[in-house]
């Protein structure tokens, strides 16, 4: 899906906000966190056979009696990981289906004008990475009786100190959400969330019977909503993002919460620039 001129142009603008030091076996322009070959001192550790001699810090074992080896910091290329919600619950509406998608190309665009290097993992059947340029030539499914955490469980395994951003409604428990953040925050320089809602999961404008269908699950059955039981289902939706922010937080990140109905640049500026995750050039 490519964007429009109008998203392009603001993708081009956009900037991830947080300053990273990220490491990666390439070479870049920005500092890294661990121990590399460049001139630029970091800190000590403690000596350990094997280590190469020329660092010990023979001024350190004078001091304290101990073998100290200098580490020393690197030139490192940011790595961002986006991951993609790719559950039938994504793709009730239409309208969500469609915004999943121009918003994984948005933040991907954005990621690479930011200077990262990106790889988009689509957390549904197939969970294999695929770059920018592969994402438009790969049809999406969104299986059912399926969830982020399988697939998380199942074949996850990120790149050691990356940025990462998980896009989903998170229309799960919460424990089932903490699991899944634990699982992509796991070896990760920051973990950060956008909710993605349909404009009806966030003020549902239906009353009367009806049959509640669990796309992620396959599963049916019956409910009656009234206004009380709305007022009900919005209060536990605000308390569940609230938690949710927290756990992001606690991960180095944060939460931006987007109507799928809602053009990209109000999005930007309501959300993920209040938010703390994107800025401006």
């Amino acid at each position: 899906m490519n964007l429009s001129a109008t998203d392009e142009v603001l993708a081009k603008s956009c900037r991830f906000a947080q300053r990273l030091f990220t490491h990666t076996l390439s070479t870049g322009s920005m500092l890294g966190d661990r121990a590399g070959g460049s001139l630029i001192f970091q800190d000590h550790r403690p000596y350990f056979a094997g280590d190469d001699i020329r660092r010990i810090d023979w001024r350190a074992y004078g001091r304290t009696d101990q073998l100290m080896l200098k580490t020393y910091q690197e030139e490192i290329s940011p790595y961002l990981e986006l991951l993609v919600d790719a559950s039938a619950s994504m793709a009730v509406s239409p309208t969500k289906q469609s915004a999943l998608l121009r918003w994984t190309w948005f933040l991907a665009t954005v990621g690479i004008h930011s200077g990262y290097t990106v790889t988009v993992h689509r957390l549904g059947l197939d969970s294999t990475p695929l770059r920018l340029e592969e994402l438009d030539a790969s049809a999406w499914n969104f299986p059912p009786a399926h969830s982020p955490n399988d697939s998380l469980k199942r074949a996850w395994k990120g790149r050691y100190k990356s940025v990462r951003l998980l896009l989903s409604d998170f229309l799960f428990d919460l424990d089932s959400a903490e699991a899944a953040l634990s699982l992509a925050a796991r070896d990760a320089l920051a973990l950060h969330g956008i909710q993605l809602l349909d404009h009806d999961e966030l003020d549902p404008p239906w009353r009367g019977a009806f049959r509640l269908v669990d796309d992620d699950h396959d599963s049916t059955e019956p409910l009656h909503i009234s206004d009380r039981e709305v007022q009900q289902y919005t209060q536990r939706l605000v308390a569940h993002q609230q938690a949710l922010g927290r756990a992001f937080r606690r991960r180095g990140g944060a939460l931006a919460i987007v109507d799928a109905s809602a053009p990209t640049k109000t999005a930007v500026m309501k959300s993920l620039v209040p938010t703390g995750i994107l800025t401006f050039a």
